[in-house]
């Protein structure tokens, strides 16, 4: 029950916006009034973007928004560039818009609006950072973090996008995946999330993770080279931090068990460096979350998926720094995940908080740590055409027109991996 005043339904009891109106069929009527609410449909925007100086970068608008489906049509988007020339000053995002740095002042502001609340606008100072391509001629050990979108192939196609801009790059870690071509070391390895490098879960799909001693070189995709015996001073320092090893996939804390007696053990990046031959990187990403959202969802609630990305992100930075305090680390976030249903419903309902907690984290972590930012790489790739099409037919036996389908709306294709090496490459240049 309610009444309609100035093209509103209102619900007795206040102004409902999201209010279904059905019609006499039974259909739901078309209200432009519940397309728009400005908490589940806000834009997911990183502290700072980062561009080669004269190499463009697309941006997408189904991209920057926490629901990447609902209404965004009809909200109104456009980029501040704070350019002299007032005709080039205001840039209007659409479903992809190219972005050239030369056009972009050093602080720029992506705002958007919505009819339904006409006098608002909504936005966000946003810094750009550019670097000169030739920043990127020199040497690189390149260390890549990750779950599978790592393992099958980022690696390689970041290193030959870096040579292409310059670069020599050696990948260093202890798994090499048979997946990715040419087989490059790295840490990228399918099914992992923070809290198993942390050594809060040990446990992937039934298979357990065993911990190497040191001494290899190599490793297997469930052995963990990273966990070192906790010392006494690391029980009193980072209590939270040591786990123990049961090949559960939850272990106890050393400030949660009550039984002290025993081993934990703790991430050490010297520990890992050291007793495997790993050599120095000269830049770090760590490109988490897939899993922790996707899987576990039956040990993992909500909000202890977000605490323990967190916790990871907080002791992979930190025990990295201590060892490098100087390297520089990239932080991506998530990818922009495919246009499907479950792309879509998981961007919205689970991925854009932790975008949100990640480039909140990473600020605090920058207090002492300054050389780590957010890759926002996800604002720079395409949900529709990064991502693996197939079974294609006919639209029907009259037309030439093709149909398939997005086969994997995890994993994006070469296409997906091209645009995340671009990102990345800006970053790095802007960092080094």
């Amino acid at each position: 029950l309610g009444y309609v005043f100035d093209y509103k339904f209102y619900g007795f009891g206040g102004s409902e916006k999201c209010i279904s109106i059905i019609n006499a069929q039974g259909q739901i009527v078309d209200n432009d009034q519940a397309q728009f609410d400005e908490q589940t449909q806000r834009a997911l925007l990183p502290n700072k973007l980062f561009f080669l100086e004269n190499r463009l970068l697309p941006i997408y608008k189904d991209s920057a928004f926490s629901n990447p489906k609902q209404g965004l049509e009809k909200v109104r988007t456009w980029i501040d560039t704070n350019h002299t020339e007032t005709i080039k000053r205001y840039v209007p995002v659409l479903q992809q818009t190219i972005l050239n740095p030369q056009d972009l002042s050093n602080t720029i502001q992506f705002v958007y609006a919505h009819e339904s609340v006409a006098d608002k606008r909504y936005w966000k100072n946003i810094a750009v950072s550019k670097a000169p391509q030739s920043k990127l001629a020199r040497n690189f050990n390149m260390l890549c973090f990750g779950d599978s979108l790592t393992q099958v192939g980022t690696p390689w196609t970041l290193k030959n996008k870096l040579e292409s801009l310059g670069a020599t790059v050696t990948p260093v870690g202890t798994f090499w995946s048979t997946e990715s071509p040419n087989e490059l070391p790295s840490e990228g390895r399918g099914w992992w999330n923070y809290r198993e490098f942390i050594g809060k879960d040990n446990a992937s799909r039934g298979a357990v993770h065993t911990r190497s001693e040191g001494g290899k070189t190599r490793t297997e995709k469930f052995e963990n080279p990273f966990l070192k015996l906790a010392t006494t001073q690391d029980k009193t320092d980072h209590p939270n931090w040591c786990f123990r090893f049961t090949g559960a996939q939850k272990e106890l804390s050393y400030a949660d068990d009550t039984d002290k007696s025993g081993n934990f053990y703790i991430f050490d990046f010297d520990w890992y460096k050291t007793q495997h031959s790993v050599a120095n990187p000269d830049f770090i990403t760590i490109a988490l979350s897939t899993n922790d959202i996707n899987l576990d969802r039956e040990v993992y609630n909500a909000a202890e998926v977000m605490q323990f990305m967190q916790l990871g992100l907080e002791i992979m930075v930190k025990q990295i720094h201590k060892v490098l305090p100087s390297v520089p680390i990239g932080i991506v976030p998530c990818p922009a995940w495919s246009a499907t249903v479950d792309g879509y419903t998981t961007f919205a309902n689970e991925t854009a908080k932790w975008v949100e907690l990640c480039i909140k984290q990473v600020e605090v972590l920058r207090t002492t740590h300054s050389n780590i930012e957010v890759i926002p790489v996800y604002l720079h790739m395409n949900r529709d055409m990064g991502y693996p099409i197939v079974n294609s037919t006919s639209l029907s036996s009259d037309s030439d027109i093709q149909v398939g389908v997005i086969s994997d709306w995890v994993h994006y294709d070469q296409v997906g991996r091209d645009q995340y090496a671009d990102v990345v490459s800006a970053w790095l240049a802007n960092s080094i």
